[in-house]
This record gives C-alpha cells, structure tokens and sequence, in this order.
C-alpha cells in the first residue's frame, strides 16, 4: 500500500484523472438513486392522497357499458343519463349483503316532469294610471351560453276595471263590462286547430292575460303587489326525479349537510294519499344547473291594440291583428333559469303552492350514442323526436304540453313520453303532487381530490369546457352548462330527489300510464354506488380488498360492476356539430373516469425505478471500468518494467487493486460531501445517510469495475516495455491533412479507440434507455388527471438522471483523452518539433475524439434502441430523440475535446525527445 500511495503521489495527474472519473460516477450513484427514490415516494403519496373518492365500486345494469367504456376503460360521465331501472330491489339487499361492503347508496332515475312558472315581469309603468291599456310582448329563449337562440312565447296583457270569469264557457274566457253594459271577451285561450301539429307553432304559444285594475289577474286575485301589474313569462324547465335511500345518501355523499332550507328526507318521509290526488315528499336542489336565459320584451299598443282586443274577433284573429301594431315604447327584461327557480320555491309566481310539481307527464331519454373519428375526436350522433311525443289530454283546450323552445333544436337523445293516467271505467285517476319539504345546495358537496373524482351526477352535471380557441372564445371561457332541452347533449343532474318508497307512488296504475313491463315497477334502480370498509389508500391489501368486493357483487347479482377507486378523470374531446337554433359547432373537453389509473401509475412507477436503478448502476461501473482500463493500459511500459524485475502476477494485481482502493476512498469522501449541495441545487433531497455511502459505493465500485484492468495488469510480460504503445496498420494510409491522420492516430491506437468508443457508447445508450422508459412511463399514465400531475412530478428526477448520465459519459470520454495525450506526448512533441502549431495539434486531437465520437454514439444509439425494444416499443419521438442525442454527443465530444487539447500547449518538448 506504501508503494502504491508513493507512485500515487508521483503520477498524481494520472490519479487524478481516475480520480475524478470514480468521483462523478459515485456521485450520479448517490444523487440518482436518491432522485429515483424521491420521484418513487412523491408519486406513491400522490397517488395515495387522490386514491379515493366518494365511492369504490359502481354498479349497473347487465349490458349497461357502451362499446366505446368497453374498448377505452373510460365510463362516460352522463352514465346515468339513459338508464332507467335495471336492478331489482332484491339485488341491492344482495349488494349490501356482500361481506365488505360498507355503503350501498342506490339511486332510481324516475324520469323528467316539466317544471311550469310563470315569472311575473312588472310592467305597472306601462299601463297608466286608468283606462284600458293593451302590451303585446314576446318571450325569446336564449341556450347554450346564449349562442343559441328561439322564440319562446308570445302574447299580450290586456288592462280593464270590470273583468270577470265566464264560468259556463268552456275556455274560461275573460269579459270586460265596456260602457253601455256591453260584455265582451278580452282573454281567451287560443282554441285548438288540426293544423297545429307542433308544441312550438306560434299559434300554441301564444298568450293572453287579462288584469283588473282593482281585482288584480283575471278579476280573480292579484300576483305580487295589490296595485302592481305584471306580465307573467311562462318558463318550463325539465326536472329529473331521483329516489334515493336518505341514510345512504347521508352516509356517501354527505347530502344532509348540504341542506340550506327546509329539512333533509328521512326514512318516514313516505306518499300520502288523497281521495284525488297522493303527496310525494321531495327534497329540491336550490341551485339551477340550467344555461336558460330569456328575453322579455314587452311593448305598449296604442287605442288601436285595446279595439282590436275589444272588438270580439276571436283568439287567432285577435293574434294576427296584435302583431302588425307598432310599439309605442316598451322594456325588456333578462330572467335566468336561477330567478325562475327562486320564484317557484317562493311562490311569488301566479301559482300561490310554492315549490310544488304537479306533473301530467313523465319523459325519460336515451343515452347518447357517439362515432369515434380517426382522429379520436367524439361525434355525438343526432336523433329525431316526433312532435307528438309532448302532446297531452290533461287539459281541455291543450293539444300540446307547456315544452320549453329548446326542446325544438337539435337532438342526441330519444324521448320517450309516459303520460299520465286516464279514467278507466271504474276510478278516476289520482294526481301525483311533489311536494319540496326541503332544499340543498349541490355546490356544498365534495367529491375528494380532483385528480380522482368520480362522477357524482345526483348532485352536479358533468362538466365541458372549450378544447380549442374558437370554442374557448365562443363560451367567453367558461364551461358549457346543459340546456332546457331534454334531448339535448348535457343533462342537468337530478333536481328533485325522492324516498325510494315513493317508487310505487310512481308506478301505481292510477297515476301514470306506464307501458307493459316496466322497469319502473320491476326494476327500478339505476345504479347503485358502493364504498367498501377497510380501503386505507393505494396499498395492495386495500386494492385487494375493492377487487374481492366487485367479484362477490358480479358474482351474487349478475349486474355490470365497475371498480372506480384508484379512477381519474380523463379527458376526451367531443364536437358538437352546430344546432337547428344556431348554436356554431362546438369542440368540447369532457373528464370521462378512467378505470385503474392508480395501478397502472404504481406498477409504472415501480417498474421505472427498478430500470433506472439497474441503468444507473451499469453506467457508474462501467465508467469507473472503462477509466480504470485506460488507466492501466497507460501504464503497460512502467508494469512490463515490473514484469522485468520480477513482480509476480499476483503482486501486479495487489498493486493495482491497492492504487485504485486509495483512489476509490478520496472519491467516495469527495463525493459524499459534493452530493449534498448537488442534490439541493438540482431540487433532489440527499439525507445524510444516503450521502455517506458514497464512501462504501466507491471501494465497491473501484474494487469490482477495476478488477479486469487489474488482471490485464497481472499479465504484464516484459516486452512491454519495448513495445510501442500503438499498432503497425497492415495498408499505409496517404496523410493528406489533419482529418487524415486523426484516422491514422486512431488506427494506431484502437486499443484506446475502443475504450473511448465504449464510454460514450454507455453515455448515449443510457440516454436513450432513459428516454425510451421515461416514455413508456408517461404513455402508461397519461390520459388522467392523475396520471398528467404524476408524469410533471417525475418531469425533474428525469431531467437530472438524464444530465448526469450525459456527464457519466462524457467525463469518462475527456479521462481517456487526457490519458491518451499522456501517453502519446512524445509524438505530439516530434509534431511540434516539427514546426505544427498548437491550434492544428488541437485540431489533430479534436479529429481523433470525432472519430470516436461517431463511433460511440452510433453504436451506443444501436445498443439502447435494441435493449430498449426488448421491453417496450420504441416510438417515433424517441428514436427523433435518440437521432437528436447522436449529433449532440458527437458534438458535445468535439466541443469538450478541446480542453485536453488545450493541455499540449504545456508539453516539456525537449524533455520528451530526450526521453523518445
């Protein structure tokens, strides 16, 4: 050890270029790993904290999954749209009875009522102190964040001082007691027509409202203000009626602490029947999730407009003449979908019940069905509804039901009509009556991490925003909210949620007409979520744990169940072609849920650092091999002169091996202190411990890569000593410049070409491994919400592995030239002898690296496309990439050449020719 400390000191530039090679290489080690390491627990914590949400396993119906769930792992988030029954209560007893399970809130989709209200819009202003007044106005209804655009209703407000009710007329039509004792009709309702084939004529639309100045509407009673005059826009919204289990309901989503009015349902919150009619307790969301806007423009007639009211034409011919009349001065008015909502839970509409549904008819709608372009761009396809699915006989002079306008633009979904029931001969039908006893705000509700919530469609409509600029621009950057069409693309989530024993309220025979074989009254559960007890976060027992509980449901009902804990939101695009009403085509971004996200992230993860790790370590011990080699190779002359004196092969060995464990302990002691500022300043945390074995990684690597240089050591025979340390080529090579003889030199020398070739080889190989798994990685997460926040987690561990194996290669690159111009040194200095000038000396080394460089990098590209292939394909982008690393390699070779280069200017000139 003595001996080789002493020959340490003496060729310390040769120590210290072993030196530093072990140095770099213990260094990335400990830094890498550590990066690795990190990156390993940030995503595992991360996937942990958004591993759960507020439910584990959905269940749904046998066959309830579209091709497109099938194919992609996604389920789509109006998933509750379209499904109307499906499960039997049976088989929720059986779901709840599946050991583990810790939940089981089912829900009933019962269908769509049409929600009527008659927002009163003052217009006291208008009318005058006394007399009779006349104001046409005209309701026009704008979706689809305004874009598209109908007309909603029409009609006029008549102002009189003696109106009254004729009670034997059929139509209820309104008289005014002119001057004279003359009774005339002034309101009547438009009488129905065979030509009016359509719930959208303008004829069906059209409105007539009469108002005593001292009585208030229709003689009868006042709306608002005793004194106050109103036109009464007539908004209709499509409302979906869920049955849910309260405690269940309380105990998934936490909907009792959302009530903000009223009180939540409870187990005894059961229908109460009448003698006509039968009660169902609700309870109502208090937020509209409904884009609707209307416009309310209301004109002033002239005495014109109160003659031809007055004048006895008839409803149709009263219309025709009101709308050619010219305006004397009006307003408009805005009322949102909110406002509307907020006067039919406080009453201060013409209907006096507040917060009260009597629906005539339920609708229920099909799923949206889509085509997948090659692009992967989603089409929904466009259906057609017949008109006479909204007609209705509930009401005497009523062909069609009170729809809102944009039910008449374009369609995604089938409606189907289920009207209510008629006499039968034997008993009259009841009215069903939904009564609200409270209110919540779906706003209040948590869905758990963003990252993995899962579609909570009870509480909140599936969310859309704009996937280009020009959808983005359109939408003034906010999402796209369902419309009042209840065919249209988005649906509202359920806004009025029942007792699941108001189910036979429903389907009792005397209320609605349901069609044979209904699932309403056989099977009437949609879908029912299931938490499942003991899941602690992504660990394999909880994973385990949802598994097992998803085969015992399957397997005890028969039903579809999706595991949806470890999901994460998943983007797909949608375009929206453009609508009969005017709306532009649309391309939208929804978060459909994909299914297993957090086990695909996991295994990724694991799998990733198991290969880095393993790339690390191969690259340290081959750098350190390869400069240990060189090393030795460098000095063949001084160990045959050893061989000469009589060193045994064995001492040859302890000699070596003892040198390079001397070096090894300076770099492992260098290196531990050096990684910790390194690691702070490139963003990876280094604790101490981890810092310290750099010490016992460096012996091992030094003692394991240099144990080959040290058996070549061991063989040294002396006619080393008079060999010289280049090769005679067999073919002559004409010297016709610079480029030329670097080729000679590296002819001469292919020893050292070799182990240059190979250390940037690693270098480049690495790099395109690194590339090629860090690939992998991200195209096995990303597509999720989730999995997009893991791949920018592990963005910066795989940016500083990536510099450091560069360096790695690199270094041990400059250490080999840096030994070669050592051992060369008496030739350079027969060039300078000669008269060469330093700059064409450096470029005669530079020539010499680009020899290697081309060598290296092709065969280190060559190596890691070929290992990367036997794991994972190679994509386009990274064989681009790997094409990028080869021109860069070779010119970061030529470019860092130029610092042993520079070394020749300090060359004893003299001292060598002597010595040659």
């Amino acid at each position: 050890m003595g001996l080789a400390l002493r020959r340490l000191r003496h060729e310390w530039r040769r120590a210290l270029a072993t030196g530093l090679s072990v140095l770099v290489a213990v260094t990335a080690f400990v830094v890498l790993t550590g990066s690795a390491e990190t990156a390993r627990l940030q995503t595992t914590a991360t996937v942990n904290a958004s591993f759960r949400s507020s439910y584990d396993v959905l269940v749904r119906p046998r066959g309830s999954q579209t091709a497109i769930e099938k194919a992609s792992g996604k389920v789509r988030p109006n998933y509750l749209s379209g499904i109307f029954g499906g499960i039997t209560t049976a088989q929720v007893d059986a779901v709840r009875q599946v050991p583990g399970v810790e939940v089981a809130a089912p829900i009933a989709m019962i269908g769509e009522v049409l929600q009527t209200v008659d927002y009163p819009v003052d217009v006291t202003s208008l009318v005058g102190t006394s007399g009779p007044a006349v104001l046409r106005f005209t309701v026009t209804d704008h979706d689809l964040h305004g874009l598209a655009t109908a007309p909603a209703s029409a009609g006029y407000v008549y102002v009189g001082n003696q109106l009254s009710l004729d009670m034997g007329a059929d139509d209820l039509p309104v008289k005014d007691s002119l001057p004279g004792g003359r009774d005339v009709t002034v309101c009547s309702d438009m009488p129905t027509s065979a030509q009016i084939h359509s719930p959208f004529d303008p004829r069906n639309t059209w409105s007539a409202q009469c108002w005593d100045r001292n009585a208030g509407i229709g003689g009868d009673h006042w709306v608002g203000k005793p004194g106050q005059f109103s036109v009464l826009a007539q908004r209709s919204f499509p409302v979906m009626v869920a049955a849910i289990d309260p405690a269940a309901e309380a105990a998934l989503a936490g909907v009792d602490k959302a009530v903000v009015g009223g009180r939540y349902l409870t187990a005894r919150d059961a229908p109460v029947p009448g003698t006509d009619a039968v009660d169902v307790p609700v309870l109502a969301s208090a937020t509209s999730m409904v884009d609707d806007t209307a416009t309310v423009r209301v004109d002033r007639l002239g005495p014109a407009g109160v003659g031809i009211v007055r004048s006895g034409r008839g409803a149709e011919r009263t219309r025709e003449l009101l709308l050619r009349q010219p305006g004397l001065g009006g307003t408009s008015t805005t009322v949102t979908a909110q406002q509307a909502l907020d006067a039919w839970l406080n009453g201060s509409g013409a209907h006096r019940a507040a917060g009260v549904v009597s629906p005539q008819t339920l609708f229920t709608t099909s799923a949206v069905s889509y085509t997948r372009r090659p692009d992967g761009v989603l089409v929904p396809k466009v259906v057609t509804n017949d008109p006479g699915v909204w007609s209705t006989s509930v009401y005497v002079n009523m062909k069609f039901a009170q729809v809102p306008a944009a039910a008449a633009d374009t369609a995604y979904r089938t409606v189907t009509a289920v009207p209510a029931s008629g006499p039968d001969g034997t008993r009259l039908p009841l009215t069903l009556n939904l009564n609200t006893v409270g209110t919540f705000d779906p706003r209040k509700l948590t869905s758990g991490s963003v990252l993995s919530e899962v579609p909570l469609e009870t509480y909140r409509p599936p969310a859309a925003v704009g996937a280009d600029t020009a959808t983005r621009r359109l939408l003034g950057g906010q999402p796209l909210r369902p419309d009042t069409n209840p065919a249209g693309y988005l649906q509202a989530p359920p806004l009025m949620l029942t007792n699941l024993s108001a189910l036979p309220a429903f389907a009792n025979p005397r209320t609605f007409d349901l069609p044979a074989g209904s699932l309403l009254r056989t099977a009437p559960i949609s879908v029912v979520r299931v938490r499942v007890a003991g899941v602690k976060g992504a660990d394999p027992v909880s994973r385990e744990r949802v598994r097992l509980v998803a085969e015992r449901i399957r397997a005890a009902t028969g039903l579809d169940v999706d595991i949806t804990v470890g999901s994460s939101p998943s983007p797909e695009v949608v375009q929206l072609p453009a609508t009969a009403h005017g709306a532009p085509t649309l391309r939208v971004q929804e978060n459909w849920v994909k299914k297993g996200v957090a086990t695909a992230i996991l295994t990724a993860i694991d799998h990733k650092s198991l290969v880095l790790f393993l790339l690390i370590l191969v690259t340290t011990a081959l750098s350190v091999a390869i400069s240990a080699t060189a090393a030795v190779r460098a000095r063949r002359v001084e160990l045959g002169v050893l061989a000469c004196l009589g060193w045994r092969p064995a001492m040859l060995l302890q000699h070596v091996l003892a040198e390079l464990l001397a070096v090894g302990v300076v770099a492992g002691v260098v290196g531990a202190i050096l990684s910790l500022p390194l690691g702070a300043a490139l963003g990876v945390p280094v604790p101490w411990w981890r810092s310290a074995l750099a010490v016992p990684a460096a012996l091992l690597l030094v003692q394991v890569a240099g144990l080959l240089p040290a058996r070549q050591a061991a063989r040294a025979v002396p006619a080393e000593a008079v060999r010289p340390a280049g090769s005679i080529t067999a073919r002559p090579m004409r010297l016709r410049g610079v480029a030329s003889m670097a080729l000679v030199y590296s002819r001469r020398t292919p020893g050292r070409v070799l182990a240059g070739a190979v250390a940037l080889a690693m270098g480049v190989a690495a790099l395109t491994l690194m590339l090629g798994v860090t690939s992998a990685f991200r195209g096995a997460v990303v597509g999720s919400l989730l999995g997009d926040a893991v791949s920018l987690q592990v963005r910066t561990p795989d940016i500083v592995a990536g510099v450091l194996l560069a360096v790695i290669g690199l270094g041990c690159l400059v250490d080999i030239l840096y030994l070669d111009i050592r051992e060369q040194a008496p030739r350079y200095a027969s060039l300078l002898a000669a008269g060469w000038r330093d700059r064409t000396l450096a470029g005669l080394v530079v020539g010499q690296a680009a020899v290697i460089a081309v060598i290296g990098a092709l065969a280190g590209a060559a190596l890691g496309v070929g290992a990367l292939a036997l794991f994972a394909r190679p994509t386009a982008a990274v064989l681009a990439s790997t094409a990028l690393v080869v021109v860069v390699a070779v010119g970061l070779t030529c470019l860092v050449a130029l610092v042993p280069a520079r070394s020749l200017r300090r060359l004893p000139t003299a001292r060598l020719l002597a010595q040659e």
